[in-house]
């Protein structure tokens, strides 16, 4: 974006002298004092100067925007919710709760973690904690929605008030954050890169689900060879 708005300075450069910043560029030399126009006959030349800086505001207001839709929150703005296994570790006061960490952690995909599940390991959440709706992970976007885009900070607080914490968090690259809305995994909410997208899977096919996109409100059309990892519920 700064190459394109120091194109647009440049382009007015050329506007307000008449080309001669390009010529400079190119070896050209600086005009004599005499063929130097005055500050006064620059101004009245033809560039309505109110209408050019009108525009280059409109245009750097413009690449904002176009900035935001493409990345309306950065990946990991949000707080850790729960300590990584080795603090965990250190927070468990008995050996069953200890031995269930180690157990949950070989389990875990690598660069991922089990928020919720660790959390009912040392006892923070019950084993019954409810499920998070398709209706409540609506009800909470419509809650963090602004001017802006989506607050995802805000989602994900409302998303824990009802489920306690993600199930599946973490990742090489690109940062999930996985909400299952049933048991057996075979619906589930994944935030990433400023998207909230609904998978729903038929059956025990887990290679072809049904995408949504839950801020768009519409359906998405996977791609042929599209085949997203199975989101296993521990």
């Amino acid at each position: 974006m700064k190459n394109r708005i120091a194109m647009i300075a440049i382009c007015c450069a050329a506007l307000l002298f008449g080309g001669s910043t390009y010529a400079f560029a190119n070896g050209a030399a600086e005009p004599t004092e005499e063929e130097r126009p005055e500050p006064a006959a620059a101004m009245e030349a033809d560039v309505d100067h109110h209408a050019l800086t009108a525009r280059m505001e409109a245009e750097a207001q413009r690449l904002l925007n176009e900035k935001r839709a493409i990345v309306p929150q950065p990946a990991r703005e949000i707080e850790a919710r729960i300590d990584p296994y080795e603090s965990a570790l250190a927070k468990a006061t008995t050996d069953a709760q200890k031995e269930a960490i180690r157990s949950l952690e070989e389990e875990a995909p690598i660069a991922f973690m089990y928020p919720r599940k660790l959390m009912t390991i040392l006892g923070e959440l019950p084993e019954d904690r409810p499920r998070i709706t398709v209706e409540e992970v609506k009800a909470a976007l419509n809650m963090a929605r602004s001017s802006d885009g989506v607050d995802m900070k805000i989602l994900m607080d409302e998303m824990n008030k009802i489920h306690g914490a993600p199930d599946l968090e973490g990742g090489s690259g690109l940062h999930h954050i996985i909400y299952a809305l049933k048991d057996d995994g075979s619906m589930s909410v994944n935030i990433m890169y400023g998207n909230v997208t609904l998978y729903t899977y038929d059956g025990d096919d887990r290679t072809r689900p049904a995408m949504y996109d839950l801020i768009k409100d519409e359906p998405i059309l996977p791609e042929p060879t599209t085949a997203p990892a199975d989101v296993i519920v521990p």
